[in-house]
């Protein structure tokens, strides 16, 4: 199990620090170990794993900006990297979600200086293009909600729209 960044609510005159450690939890003996640290501090961001590597898309960088940037992590040499990325331009963003579908990493919702989205785009890990996705039916304009896939499915459950809290799921058929 991985964790990487975060914010850190201190007493300091900053009160908020975004961090860029990622730790590592060893199942067996039950403890947490500092695994690496990254060039790109971040929170609010989304992680997926892919083929032994982690994969990091947006969230808000140290200064409190959203970013749109993706990094990826080599778990066997502990290596980051920032991934040039093509295709259609994914605004920034925070507090969205992110699933693995297929050899694709798909980002949906979540807020940034436009607002708060209700679109989802698809990033091919072999060519790092991203793709905007069309739906017929959308979920709402969300965040802070969680995703998963099932089959060709898409599951979107909760989140914060219109500052009320969701108790909702929707379904995003990932074939239309």
């Amino acid at each position: 199990v991985y964790v990487y960044g975060g914010c850190l609510i201190t007493n300091d005159a900053a009160p908020v620090k975004i961090v860029k450690s990622c730790y590592q939890f060893d199942l067996k003996r039950k403890e947490w170990k500092k695994f690496c640290c990254s060039m790109y501090a971040r929170s609010g961001h989304s992680a997926i794993v892919n083929h032994g590597k982690m994969i990091v898309f947006g969230g808000y960088d140290h200064l409190l900006c959203d970013q749109n940037n993706v990094l990826e992590l080599d778990f066997k040499c502990g290596r980051w990297r920032e991934v040039e990325c093509i295709g259609d331009k994914i605004p920034e963003r925070r507090y969205h979600s992110a699933v693995v579908y297929k050899e694709s990493m798909i980002v949906f919702g979540g807020a940034g200086k436009n607002g708060i989205y209700s679109d989802a785009y698809s990033l091919d890990l072999k060519k790092f293009e991203w793709r905007k996705i069309e739906f017929h039916v959308s979920p709402p304009h969300l965040l802070t909600h969680s995703a998963f896939i099932h089959e060709d499915i898409m599951f979107v459950f909760g989140g914060i729209c219109n500052g009320f809290y969701k108790n909702e799921l929707y379904g995003l058929d990932m074939n239309t």
